[in-house]
């Protein structure tokens, strides 16, 4: 059991070291972007570049802890690292997702800045709610169901 926790955190530890790389790069490319109204941006605890870097610092001693809890006598501990560890690797991989779509939706603002759909393939095409009443709603006659021979609920 301790060689398939060995060879499991290796493989976490791998894949944390790539996507704290891509979040940190992510970081620095959304920091550097243009933005329209500012000459430049304002480099402050907040700012992407240096809020990205003040997680992977945090998370790097929070894996280590989740590490060692891994490797301790107590079921209780065996658990709580498994469970750390699985919820910092799912942290990081949505910091990862939410970089890759603010960065590509600032991409996209500066080629189609007279369209505010971000997604404008999927929702040109078809919507839940359409604009013309009538459309997307079949006519059903009283009485009936949408299952053929079965009677309906009358009102």
């Amino acid at each position: 059991m301790d060689a398939l926790l060995m060879i499991g955190l290796a493989l976490t530890a791998l894949l944390s070291l790539i996507l704290s790389k891509i979040l940190l790069t992510y970081g620095k490319s959304i920091d550097q972007y243009p933005v329209s109204w500012k000459e430049q941006r304002d480099i402050s605890l907040w700012s992407p570049m240096m809020f990205t870097q003040l997680s992977v610092r945090a998370f790097w001693p929070l894996f280590i802890i989740g590490a060692f809890m891994l490797f301790q006598p107590s079921r209780f501990l065996l658990v709580g690292g498994i469970a750390l560890i699985t919820g910092l690797i799912l942290y990081l991989g949505t910091a990862v997702v939410f970089s890759v779509s603010v960065f590509n939706a600032m991409a996209s603002a500066g080629k189609e800045s007279n369209r505010s759909n971000l997604a404008p393939g999927v929702m040109d095409r078809f919507s839940p709610f359409p604009l013309k009443p009538g459309i997307g709603s079949r006519f059903r006659p009283q009485g009936t169901s949408s299952r053929t021979g079965f009677p309906g609920y009358k009102k």
